[in-house]
């Protein structure tokens, strides 16, 4: 394809969008506000300009004539893309639906207008009411309002932790705002799919696991998933009602949710690819490069795609530390484990002895595994074998 293809943001995540690109001929530019990020290295021209300046983007996109835009793997990025692609009639969903589904104080109140399961939340900006909250629900979470990578995120227990972690969630939102909900007791997954006419054609649910409390990033997912069918089903209905009601007909999607005691509820939802290498799992789970699909979407091209019934046990193992420090972790036996042939791909971010920062939000991860196996068994073994074999700590 000999077009020009605008990927905002170039971090780690992006890189894999941007390689997709290249492979299918695309004439890639890249932005961010970081020049040293991977991504620029890769792309045909690059730009330091920060994703959420609309202005700024829009001006690249008029110089570069570009023929499709993408915010792979950044919901912050989300909103550009869509207000860009309005601008030139490119692919993509619309500035209203970006803002909504990019915004949890909107998203929290879409969701309750159109009669959708969601949770309990208040505003931070009421100091007493938010305590009474607070004393409701016992067990909280905080969020920044706009942010990404699980940044500003925590679960508090008492209110004495509640001003401290507004305070922090509030200096990650982009907007300042700050909200505090109720945490929904049950399982927590992520779903990657594809919606075509308004209907989910593909989708692969994760069982998503997370940090230690009080914080909540993602440290990897696996599959095939533990959740039943007729929950999964719960599921797909809920994400169409919601890109509906959006008018969102065609789109990938990352989407977020508990599958609690009664019902699904969906946390985040938003139609771009997802991060934490759930591309990969997809790849060696399904046999599908849903990061070639979302870039020829993006450009125009429109490839029917089917469910795939069987899912191999795979899994994406993020890692990271619980403290700050300078790193250490068992070379030789990060060694053999390259040498496995379970292990579909293993990097380190770091070396033994550099500083890293405690594994609180995305950014500071330190690495990551993918892996694959028989069977979910075995699947879990390996995972619980790679975290105690890896021997990861900080002096």
């Amino acid at each position: 394809m000999s077009k020009t293809l605008l990927v905002l943001a170039a971090s780690r995540y992006q890189v894999e969008a941007i390689k997709a690109a290249k492979r299918l001929g695309l004439r890639v530019v890249s932005c961010d506000n970081k020049p040293d990020n991977p991504g620029h290295l890769l792309a045909d021209r690059c730009y330091q300009v920060d994703t959420t300046d609309m202005a700024g983007i829009l001006e690249v996109a008029k110089a570069e004539k570009i023929d499709g835009i993408i915010a792979p793997c950044t919901d912050v990025a989300l909103p550009t893309a869509a207000y860009v692609a309005e601008k030139y009639n490119l692919i993509a969903p619309s500035y209203q639906a970006a803002v909504i589904l990019t915004d949890k104080w909107l998203f929290r109140n879409f969701m309750r207008d159109i009669g959708m399961p969601y949770p309990n939340y208040t505003s931070s900006e009421d100091t007493v009411d938010t305590c009474q909250f607070q004393n409701q629900y016992h067990n909280c979470i905080v969020k920044p309002n706009k942010s990404s990578g699980s940044k500003g995120i925590a679960i508090i227990k008492t209110s004495d932790e509640l001003k401290s972690r507004i305070i922090e969630a509030r200096n990650q939102s982009l907007d300042s705002v700050v909200i505090v909900e109720e945490i929904i007791i049950g399982s927590q997954h992520t779903c990657e799919g594809i919606l075509q006419g308004g209907k989910v054609k593909f989708f692969l649910i994760t069982d998503r696991f997370t940090q230690r409390p009080p914080y909540t990033t993602t440290v990897g997912h696996r599959v095939p998933t533990t959740l039943g069918m007729q929950r999964q089903k719960e599921l797909t209905t809920a994400i169409e009602k919601v890109f509906t009601s959006l008018e969102i007909q065609e789109s990938v999607f990352d989407c977020d949710f508990v599958s609690g005691e009664e019902q699904v509820v969906i946390l985040e939802l938003t139609p771009r690819l997802g991060g934490n290498s759930l591309a990969k799992l997809i790849r060696h789970g399904c046999g599908f490069d849903i990061t070639e699909f979302a870039v020829k979407q993006a450009c125009g091209v429109r490839e029917e795609i089917s469910q795939v019934e069987n899912v191999s046990p795979c899994a994406v193992i993020i890692l990271g530390t619980e403290k700050t420090g300078l790193l250490e972790y068992r070379q030789q036996y990060a060694s053999c484990l390259r040498s496995k042939d379970y292990v579909k791909d293993f990097a380190m971010d770091y070396q033994r002895g550099d500083k890293v920062e405690a594994f609180i939000n995305g950014r500071n991860r330190i690495g990551e595994v993918v892996i694959t196996a028989e069977n979910r068994d075995d699947l879990d073994d390996r995972v619980a074998e790679i975290n105690t074999g890896l021997g990861i700590s900080v002096r």
